[in-house]
């Protein structure tokens, strides 16, 4: 109510269903991304804890948790801002690909950084932060920096294909990368907490 009396223009407008065939199926696209990166992140721990044990998996989720953070800490802050500037940039008729490297570039540099830090004072940082008993994570916690490093590089895709109009791609290209996400957890988990995360790793070097 406030907008439509805070907004230029007619205060009356009719219902209609023009433009409803776009919105759905740019709805229904982005949808099937958020369950596929859902599914995607609760995968480890599940499979884990089907073919491990809780120690395991508690450990996974210790790990997971700390690089995932540094990670949030590294990017989070820019993702608001990526799809605008991009839309911008279609919008002044430039290329967006070369804004996107250009991008990826600079925060790939960044994060790189960020993760050789936390990879090389892996032990100490859980020293302090948790403690001794959970020294088993020092191991993971090195391989899943190294599997959020290289995502990086593909870091704002979704951005991109948003802006490019291809989702659809993306979506069929996540939904093939999601199986073999399951595939290699599902056989990394068989050798406890640090096959399942090289079992990651190779599932993002597969996104190459």
């Amino acid at each position: 109510v406030v907008t439509l009396i805070c907004a230029k223009g007619p205060r009356f407008f009719r219902p209609s269903l023009s433009g409803a065939r776009e919105l759905l199926s740019f709805g229904g696209k982005s949808s099937g991304m958020a369950i596929i990166w859902e599914i995607s992140n609760r995968v480890p721990e599940s499979l884990l804890g089907l073919i491990s044990d809780l120690s395991s998996v508690g450990l996974l989720s210790r790990a997971m948790g700390l690089v995932t953070n540094v990670n949030d800490l590294a990017q989070r802050g820019l993702l608001p801002v990526v799809l605008p500037h991009f839309s911008k940039i279609i919008r002044s008729g430039e290329d967006v690909t070369k804004a996107y490297l250009h991008l990826t570039t600079i925060v790939t540099g960044f994060v790189w950084a960020l993760f050789g830090c936390l990879i090389s004072l892996a032990e100490p940082v859980t020293l302090l932060l948790f403690g001794e008993r959970w020294l088993g994570i020092v191991l993971p916690m090195q391989i899943l920096a190294l599997q959020f490093a290289a995502g990086a590089l593909i870091g704002f895709q979704y951005q991109l294909t948003i802006v490019k109009n291809v989702l659809g791609r993306l979506l069929i290209s996540s939904s093939i990368m999601l199986l073999l996400r399951i595939a290699f957890i599902y056989i990394g988990s068989r050798y406890g907490v640090v096959g399942a995360c090289l079992g990651l790793l190779a599932a993002v070097m597969c996104a190459f």
